[in-house]
This record gives structure tokens, C-alpha cells and sequence, in this order.
């Protein structure tokens, strides 16, 4: 049973397997989206515990983002400004931390 539900944003589908398989492992549901309007889309109509976008998407993974960052339906609050998420060098990490 999965415990939340994270929106993985990729092209690559090696990175898609990859995360898809750990998100797993941790009880966690993925949505996948391959665009990033169809991402930007979800982001206004569900909610999501986590959201990671691949950065070779390039200028358009800064569209995801900003939805994030300023969606006014409250769906998803990142846990701190921008300058404090996440970031590897190909990957951007969103987490909304919550107590159960």
C-alpha cells in the first residue's frame, strides 16, 4: 500500500526506471510525465508528497519549478526557498515533509 505519491518529470527512461524502482521500495506511488506542460498540468489538479524533474530537460525542468514554488492551490509546498532544494547534477528533488 503505497504511503504518497511523487511526480517524476523525465525523457530518459533509464532515470525513469531508476526512480521508479526506489520510489517502490519506499512505499512511494510515481506519476510520470515526459513533457512539461503535461507535468505543470498535474501540478494543478493533485496533490504530490515529492516532485523530481530531470534537469536535462533543460530551461524547461525551470518551468516546474516556479509552478511549484508559486502554486497557488497549495498542492505542494516545497519544505524551503529555492536556494535550499535539492539538486544533483542532472536531478532536482522536491520533498514536502509531513508527520504521520
Amino acid at each position: 500500500m503505497p504511503i504518497g505519491l511523487a511526480l517524476l518529470v523525465s525523457t530518459d527512461p533509464v532515470t525513469i526506471r531508476r526512480f521508479d524502482h526506489a520510489l517502490q521500495e519506499l512505499f512511494i506511488s510515481t506519476a510520470v510525465c515526459h513533457e512539461v506542460p503535461a507535468a505543470i498540468g498535474l501540478l494543478n489538479c493533485r496533490k504530490f508528497d515529492a516532485v523530481i524533474v530531470d534537469l536535462q530537460l533543460g530551461e524547461e525542468s525551470g518551468l516546474i519549478f516556479d509552478e511549484v514554488h508559486l502554486s497557488a492551490s497549495e498542492r505542494f509546498k516545497p519544505p524551503c526557498s529555492p536556494r535550499g532544494w535539492r539538486s544533483t547534477p542532472n536531478c532536482s528533488i522536491f520533498v514536502r515533509l509531513t508527520h504521520r
